[in-house]
C-alpha cells in the first residue's frame, strides 16, 4: 500500500513537468507555406510542388530529422524529392519504407512562422484528380529526432493535400496542446499596467 501511494505521489509530481513537453509535433502538406494551402488544382502538365512542414515544437524546440511516406491517388509523375534540412536523405517518399531526411550539422529550428519546411516533392500533374496523404512508415513510425537526441518526439498528421478534390482529413486531436504559462500573482499582473 505504501509503495502504491509513493508511486502515485511521484506520478502526480511528474505530470506537470511532462505537460510542459510537447510529445506531438504536427506534420502536414502545404502547397504554399506558410499559408496552409491544402487543396490545389494545377492544369495538366503543370509542375506541382508539395512541401512537408512541421510545427508545434514547443519553446526552444527543433529537429534533426524524421521519416514519413506518401500515399498518392492523383495522376502524376514524381520528378524530384528534395531534403530542405541540408543533410542526408535515404529512401523514396512513394515507397512503403518511406523517406528518411536528416539535418546537416546544425539543429533546425522553426522559422518566424513557427514552422520547419523540411522537404519539397515535385510532381508533373497528368490527372486524374486525387489526394496526397502523409503516412507513418512501418519501421520507424512517426519519429522526429530532437535537437539534443534525448528522445524521439512523435508526429501527428495535421493535414493532407487534395489535388483538384478536397483533401483527406488529418488526424483528430492533432493540435499543439496546452501552452505552458508561468504562474503570477494578481498584484504582479496589475503592476504591468501601472
Amino acid at each position: 500500500m505504501t509503495r502504491t501511494l509513493i508511486a502515485l505521489v511521484a506520478l502526480a509530481v511528474a505530470l506537470p513537468a511532462l505537460a510542459v513537453q510537447n510529445p506531438d509535433i504536427r506534420i502536414y502538406l502545404d502547397a504554399d507555406p506558410p499559408n496552409m494551402v491544402h487543396q490545389i488544382c494545377p492544369a495538366p502538365d503543370d509542375v506541382l510542388d508539395v512541401f512537408v512542414c512541421l510545427d508545434c515544437f514547443g519553446p526552444g524546440g527543433g529537429m534533426r530529422g524524421t521519416v514519413f511516406r506518401f500515399i498518392r491517388t492523383f495522376g502524376g509523375i514524381k520528378i524530384a524529392q528534395v531534403n530542405l534540412l541540408g543533410g542526408l536523405d535515404l529512401g523514396d517518399v512513394d515507397d512503403i519504407q518511406g523517406w528518411s531526411i536528416v539535418a546537416g550539422e546544425d539543429c533546425i529550428h522553426p522559422d518566424e512562422n513557427g514552422i520547419v519546411i523540411a522537404a519539397r516533392v515535385s510532381y508533373l500533374y497528368t490527372g486524374p484528380p486525387g489526394t496526397l496523404d502523409l503516412a507513418p512508415t512501418p519501421l520507424l513510425p512517426r519519429k522526429v529526432v530532437d535537437c539534443d537526441y534525448t528522445e524521439d518526439d512523435l508526429f501527428c498528421i495535421l493535414a493532407n493535400l487534395g489535388v483538384c478534390v478536397p483533401p483527406n482529413p488529418g488526424e483528430t486531436d492533432c493540435d499543439c496542446g496546452v501552452v505552458p504559462v508561468t504562474a503570477a500573482s494578481w498584484g504582479s499582473i496589475k503592476a504591468l499596467y501601472r
